[in-house]
């Protein structure tokens, strides 16, 4: 009679799946996913380039000195940096060169900003525009501007092998002094917003 009762008596499992514990674990799945997907995207937006060329620090950014300028900035100040006239030749050809080739790139990165600056316009009153879709309209202008800002380093770097040891020193000092100047101004326009 003991067996008979035993085997009447429902075995106890160790653990019991029902609708709750499965509603819970569901549950737990989708707020698991809603984080994981936010952190993913809180990740990319980190990790992603400025859409302004002008804000990208490059290996040649001087905090003193600033971004780097057009081959035009050495050329402009030929006087003061006592430049021979093999110098301004030289200069002159890579300024040439670079406005033959990228004045147009320019222009393209300069259209392609204005019409990422109508579309955040536009997002900006639909709170809800998916990161990825800003990302995807500000593509253009951020290959551009990196494309840009990597060729102007690259000319200003064959600029700086045409001149002299003093004449890049005083150079340097000169893109101090308009960094300085410019930086001011920024900061004064700043304000009187």
């Amino acid at each position: 009679m003991n067996q008979t009762v035993k085997s009447a008596q429902p075995k106890r499992r160790w653990l019991n799946i029902g609708p709750g514990i499965i509603l819970a674990l569901a549950i737990s799945a989708l707020i698991g996913a809603h984080y994981i997907k936010a952190e993913i995207a809180a990740r990319q937006q980190a990790n992603a380039r400025p859409i302004v060329e002008r804000q990208i620090v490059t290996s040649s950014y001087d905090e003193k000195a600033g971004p780097t300028p057009e081959v035009s900035f050495i050329t402009d100040r030929a006087e003061r940096l006592h430049l021979t006239d093999a110098q301004l030749a030289g200069l002159k050809t890579l300024q040439s060169k670079w406005q033959k080739y990228y004045a147009p790139k320019m222009a393209q990165a300069n259209q392609a900003a204005a019409r990422t600056s109508d579309y955040m316009a536009n997002a900006k009153d639909n709170r809800r525009t998916p990161i990825a879709q800003i990302q995807s309209a500000a593509a253009p202008v951020i290959a551009l501007s990196g494309e840009i800002s990597a060729a102007r380093i690259s000319y200003w770097d064959r600029a700086a092998k045409l001149l002299t040891a003093k004449q890049r020193r005083a150079l340097q000092a000169e893109r101090e002094k308009a960094w300085a100047a410019k930086a001011k101004g920024l900061s004064a326009d700043t304000r009187s917003k």
